[in-house]
């Protein structure tokens, strides 16, 4: 029995978990943008200006447009596909929400709201400074502190609302600004892939890159302050988690 126990909680299932939606970390889209997607931009307009395919390692590798369409699908949907199935933190279903990494079930009779907000998190990391827009559902309860579940997506705001539709949430604000977000990347890449992008386009999307990094993470913070207490904060270089909140 007690092997069996241990088993269960290897890969991520407890005893007190009930059926329900499962939410994966989307942190893995950071890197995806940062490590994968960028340099192969990068290298996808040095061939479209050049009009031939590079020659990397000593010219044992050659690549072009089309080869780098082929590398950035098959690894984005790897990756997409591989996070997926692996590292779930929280369920969301009839009971309430459930949080793997401290086996604790919240029940809805003790959730008073739930919210979708942007923390920013800011720190060096190797030397290197790390700025990223953290998705975080905040689960707010009666007479506890609030708990702060980084890296889900808005869709797990809808699990709430199809679960317990009588909850009080921000459904319509975060679903206009994660629209915002996803139009702004869009344009970008269909503009450098289909090369409509112009480079006076350029200060336009970097006046609405810095409302979507640092002015929406603020206006959502303050938004949700006003209604349950200051609880939220944003990370700074000293303190990652800085939010009076249970961190998950």
């Amino acid at each position: 029995m007690i092997f069996l126990t241990g088993l269960m909680h290897s890969v991520g299932v407890s005893f007190r978990m009930k059926k329900g939606i499962k939410f994966h970390s989307i942190y893995y889209r950071y890197y995806l943008f940062i490590v994968v997607i960028l340099p192969l931009l990068f290298l996808w307009t040095i061939t479209e200006k050049s009009g031939e395919k590079l020659e990397l390692f000593q010219g044992m590798v050659s690549i072009g447009q089309e080869e780098i369409n082929y590398i950035l699908s098959g690894i984005s949907l790897f990756l997409i596909l591989l996070f997926s199935f692996i590292g779930w933190k929280c369920s969301i279903g009839e009971e309430g929400i459930y949080l793997c990494k401290i086996d604790l079930l919240v029940p809805w009779t003790e959730i008073t709201a739930v919210s979708h907000v942007w923390i920013n998190e800011a720190h060096y990391v190797r030397k290197k400074f790390l700025f990223y827009n953290r998705k975080t559902l905040v689960v707010y309860r009666k007479d506890y502190k609030p708990i702060c579940i980084y890296n889900i997506s808005l869709l797990g705001l809808y699990a709430v609302k199809f679960y317990h539709p009588e909850i009080r949430t921000n459904l319509m604000t975060a679903s206009l600004a994660t629209t915002f977000n996803l139009i702004l990347n869009s344009t970008l890449l269909y503009g450098v892939v289909t090369k409509s992008y112009q480079f006076e386009n350029t200060v336009i999307w970097t006046i609405l890159y810095f409302i979507k990094a640092f002015i929406l993470p603020v206006l959502m913070l303050v938004g949700q302050n006003k209604k349950y207490g200051n609880a939220l904060k944003h990370a700074t270089i000293y303190s990652i988690n800085a939010s009076d909140a249970i961190h998950v």
